[in-house]
């Protein structure tokens, strides 16, 4: 097996100044103390990495001062050994997310539009490495409408086969609102059986969409869907056979909102991929 850059003074050293003449090029700072300061290290540690000092090299600093150089991720693993030499595999293609589609489903339903607006965004998570960890979209009823007779949503949501119902319970105590998440439900639902797994969120009684809470005060209706765990990618042709299998085990915090304990933040989520 081919030894990787960090394993291998000579690789080390070519990738490493391969990187700073990147950085040369584009009139940036090479100097340890500058480099350092880039990647979180500290200047001595850098000293050591740049000067060929050191017996081996972390690979973590060698893909980091890759990312600084703005080298391309692939190349920068195939300098170290990680992927096979050749053109990178086409990436497979990322199928809209459920608040995406939520949206866009509404926007083409007149009635939809008329009465409702809606405002995407998306949470990131992460301090070194930022990754988006939740695709979000709040509606709200706009001005001058007014929640529809829960008969008449009833009989939407049925007409769109949408399966589940609030609580008499809840009618009781929160009709209102119970109606507007049901209208949303018929509205929508045909763009969401496909949309992988996904959550409306922000029930009367829970608190972690406070911050979205109307003018009024009333509770938002809130799609969340995790864009990592919750959502699907269509398959890549052809994979190369001779590559190693992956194994990926990790955890993920997916925000979640009980009905009856608004102290619970999130549940944890374990992914598998392997093949």
């Amino acid at each position: 097996m081919a030894h990787r850059p960090f394993d291998n003074t000579e690789a080390t050293r070519q990738f490493i100044e391969q990187c700073l003449t990147v950085l040369r090029g584009q009139r940036r700072p090479v100097g340890a103390a500058a480099v350092g300061q880039a990647l979180g290290v500290s200047e001595s540690t850098v000293r050591g990495y740049l000067a060929g000092t050191t017996d081996s090299v972390p690979a973590g600093f060698c893909v980091e001062l890759g990312r600084l150089a703005q080298i391309p991720d692939h190349d920068v693993l195939r300098a170290l050994g990680l992927l096979s030499p050749g053109p990178p595999e086409a990436p497979a293609s990322s199928m809209p997310s459920a608040p995406l589609r939520a949206v866009e489903a509404l926007l083409h339903d007149p009635e939809g539009a008329e009465r409702f607006a809606a405002h995407l965004f998306r949470i990131s998570s992460g301090h070194r490495y930022r990754c988006p960890s939740h695709e979000v979209a709040r509606f709200t009823l706009r001005p001058g409408h007014a929640p529809l007779p829960y008969d008449d949503v009833e009989r939407l949501a049925r007409l769109a086969a949408v399966e589940g119902r609030p609580e008499a319970e809840q009618l009781h105590r929160d009709g209102e609102y119970w109606s507007l998440r049901l209208e949303l439900r018929a509205r929508v639902e045909a763009a969401l059986r496909s949309a992988g797994e996904h959550s409306w969120q922000g029930d009367p009684g829970t608190d972690l969409w406070d911050r979205l809470r109307a003018a009024d005060g009333r509770a938002p209706q809130v799609l969340v869907q995790d864009p990592v765990a919750g959502t699907s990618t269509g398959p890549v042709t052809a994979p190369d056979g001779s590559l190693p299998t992956l194994l990926f085990v990790g955890g993920r915090q997916l925000v979640g909102t009980p009905r009856r304990c608004s102290r619970r933040r999130s549940a944890a989520s374990t992914s598998w991929c392997g093949r």
